[in-house]
């Protein structure tokens, strides 16, 4: 009997076609990409192991394969007919064309690609090697759009294709763990509601952890079930029975220091009378950061939260010793998980968060837009080190320094004074006045606009359109907010952002307590957020491994705790429209 080789046939027609399309879109003389990197190692335990259940078609597939790691997709489909001619069109190679196509429609943000070829029929019957990349590939893309219920539904699935003993199993069940931390309750009750057994069985287990659910129920009706590998948490530990606050409350940073105070003040008594004590220390009015911290444990202090400045806490950090932890509001030094943690509002993570949640959206080619400067340097820097680790490009970018050069320096990366002097010189070949419209460079599909303030955000949003680029999605991390904008306004409308969810209804309780105390503070709600949620963090100290699977919804983001010791948020993403801005 002849094996239908239709699938396999439309599956290669695919990836020539997206290779051709590409001729007519991109540059061909496009720097090959590294191959996307996970965005966390919750993804490292989604990777093949090699020689592990290996397909027969690898060795014939390994050179597109390897194009495709180095970034380079074009070479990929170039590879693809030498492994035709040899291949038996049987479901292991169609399965493998829908893989070198699903990879290519990834690196070239080609969505709807991804998922078609990710549909194919031809993956129940695939090699295990094959069903793991393509899983992999698929929770990479749930992660970058952080759909973290889809990833751990991923995950689940994926536990199926690697024994027990395979260190990548136990990788991915903490990353499966992990992924169930970040849905809040509504989240998990729809869940639930259309759960397989096995994923039920994870939603069971965290259940167990919450105290909903008896140890011996889940082991009664869940025998054998992976999430029993995972540690159970210990008792869960008691808040610090006395937290000192050191802020600078006197002095130049006053205002930012009692914002920090007053956010934190508004969470503490929130808690109803089962608080902790509380010492509010002022920093100014000791030598410096580190006799602050020592009259705090003095004091009798179990936790210090503070201090505010980057100078203040690298000092604090210097100390040969440190017998109370830190939860440090700002990044300082180098800190040890022993020594305490660190929590900041720092613009690098949402630099990095904008990137990704672009690349989700299949954007790879972009406009760069920063203003000249530290800030600039270190925003531009971390937001161009997770673009291109996830497949993007920096295609272009433009620097200012004042409002005056926005237009300029938006001009010349669109290559608008290219267009214009080409259209001179048609006019000098007709030898006559013609009208020409400018034309912008055509590779771009993205525009990230790192403006420092609102009024440059006003500034440089309507430019872009004015320069032909109207049409590009723009991304801007919450600076471009600083102004605190409630309603609609025109020269925003359509940017996309990532904010604290303080500004998008989250913890309203604690912003009307400020507000009824007349401690609102214009232009400092950011740092009252951060208050509010270091006293949660401050309660919940003893649950904060470095690396472990707890997640705090607070009002800054979805906060966890990294293996260097640093709180990482994890924002959502917004829209400003007519009515103001509203979460996407």
């Amino acid at each position: 009997m002849t094996a239908d080789i239709r699938p396999a046939a439309r599956w290669l027609a695919l990836a020539t076609c997206l290779a051709l399309a590409a001729c007519g879109t991109q540059p061909t003389s496009r720097t090959p990409q590294p191959a996307p990197t996970p965005e966390s190692g919750a993804d490292r335990g989604l990777t093949p192991l090699p020689g592990s259940d290996k397909s027969p078609l690898a060795d014939l597939f390994a050179p597109a394969m390897a194009a495709l790691d180095r970034g380079d997709w074009l070479s990929a489909q170039l590879a693809l007919p030498k492994a035709a001619d040899g291949a038996p069109p049987d479901a292991e190679f169609e399965a493998w064309t829908a893989l070198i196509a699903a990879r290519t429609a990834y690196l070239r943000g080609d969505l709807e690609g991804l998922e078609e070829a990710l549909g194919a029929a031809a993956w129940p019957t695939a090699s295990r090697d094959l069903r793991r990349q393509r899983l992999a590939l698929e929770r990479r893309q749930a992660l970058l759009n952080r759909d973290h219920l889809a990833s751990a539904r991923l995950a689940d699935r994926a536990l199926t294709l690697y024994p027990t003993e395979d260190p990548a199993h136990s990788a991915l069940a903490r990353a499966l763990w992990r992924d169930l931390h970040f849905l809040d309750d509504e989240a998990l009750a729809a869940a639930a509601r259309n759960a397989s057994p096995s994923f039920r069985g994870w939603l069971a287990r965290l259940e167990v952890t919450r105290g909903e659910r008896a140890e011996a129920d889940w082991q009664r009706r869940y025998p054998d079930h992976p999430a029993a590998a995972i540690p159970l948490p210990a008792a869960t530990a008691a808040p610090p029975r006395h937290i000192a606050l050191l802020l600078p409350l006197s002095g130049r940073l006053a205002a930012a220091a009692s914002a920090v105070r007053n956010g934190f003040l508004a969470a503490h008594f929130a808690e109803g009378s089962e608080r902790p004590a509380l010492s509010i220390i002022d920093t100014t009015r000791f030598p410096g950061a580190a006799a602050a911290y020592e009259a705090a444990v003095a004091e009798g202090a179990e936790l210090v939260v503070g201090p505010l400045t980057k100078t203040a806490v690298a000092e604090v950090l210097a100390q040969p010793q440190l017998p109370v932890p830190v939860l440090a509001l700002n990044h300082g030094s180098e800190l040890t998980s022993e020594a305490g943690l660190q929590f900041a509002l720092a613009p690098e993570d949402e630099a990095r968060e904008i990137a990704r949640r672009a690349l989700g959206a299949g954007h790879r080619r972009a406009l760069l837009l920063r203003p000249a400067g530290q800030w600039g340097d270190k925003v531009a820097a971390a937001l161009g080190e997770a673009f291109t680790a996830g497949g993007g490009t920096i295609a272009a970018s433009a620097s200012f320094a004042s409002r005056e050069s926005h237009s300029d320096a938006i001009e010349r990366a669109l290559q608008l004074d290219q267009s214009a002097a080409r259209g001179a010189a048609v006019r000098r070949l007709l030898d006559r006045a013609t009208v020409l419209a400018g034309r912008r460079r055509q590779d771009l599909d993205v525009v990230f606009m790192l403006a420092p303030a609102t009024e440059t955000a006003k500034s440089l949003k309507p430019l872009i359109a004015y320069h032909y680029a109207g049409d590009l999605p723009a991304y801007a991390t919450s600076a471009a907010n600083s102004a605190e904008v409630t309603s609609g306004d025109r020269d925003l409308s359509g940017l996309q952002l990532v904010e604290l969810p303080w500004f998008l209804g989250e913890r309203a309780d604690l912003r009307a307590a400020i507000a009824d105390a007349g401690l609102r503070g214009a232009g400092l709600s950011r740092l009252q957020a951060l208050g509010a949620d270091a006293q949660q963090l401050a309660l919940r100290y003893g649950e904060l491994a470095p690396g472990g699977p707890l997640v705090l919804h607070g009002a800054t983001g979805k906060l966890t705790v990294n293996s260097r010791g640093e709180i990482e948020r994890g924002l959502p993403l917004a829209t400003f429209g007519r009515g103001g801005l509203r979460s996407d």
